[in-house]
């Protein structure tokens, strides 16, 4: 059983601590499958321009697939790891493209309450909002998210074109 783990090169051994600094030691083993639903919404994304027999199925098993990575994630990663709010916007892209947008806008939520500094939560929980038609709550998330920010160059031009346009889509 340990024979697979001998004779590693050192420079493998190297990139692995490197990683596991960043990513952290307790979660960088399981980190592959948050990679896998990164790769899953890039299936789907990529169907999105197709139009053949079977793509519908196709898209949803991809959806369901990456959201079952990131549950998966769920369980392993805590708050305080870096990976823990870019994974809940992946989530949330997920559940949205879904139609789940309650469940989507509680992980924007979760996100703006553990990383109130993360411009594009902010932009993307707009968006959201504005996609069903709630303009004014997504102004004031936007307008929230330029003071918690002190101001991000992303926000201030959500805003502009939300305020602007009516349309941030």
């Amino acid at each position: 059983p340990g024979r697979a783990f001998e004779n590693i090169p050192d420079s493998v051994k190297r990139e692995y601590s490197k990683w596991a600094k960043v990513v952290g030691e307790d979660v960088i083993r399981f980190t592959h499958h948050y990679c896998t639903g990164l790769n899953w919404i890039n299936r789907y994304d990529l169907t999105l321009t197709a139009n053949y027999k079977g793509v519908e199925f196709d898209r949803q098993l991809a959806l369901k697939a990456a959201l079952s990575e990131f549950k998966f994630m769920r369980g392993r990663l805590k708050p305080k790891h870096k990976l823990y709010y870019m994974m809940l916007m992946r989530e949330a892209y997920v559940y949205n493209e879904q139609g789940n947008i309650s469940a989507a806008a509680k992980n924007y939520k979760e996100i703006l309450k553990l990383k109130p500094g993360y411009a594009p939560s902010y932009v993307e929980y707009a968006r959201l909002l504005k996609s069903v038609g709630n303009h004014s709550d997504a102004i004031k998330i936007l307008q929230i998210g330029l003071k918690k920010t002190k101001g991000a160059t992303i926000i201030k031009q959500a805003l502009a074109r939300v305020e602007g346009t009516g349309s941030e889509n």
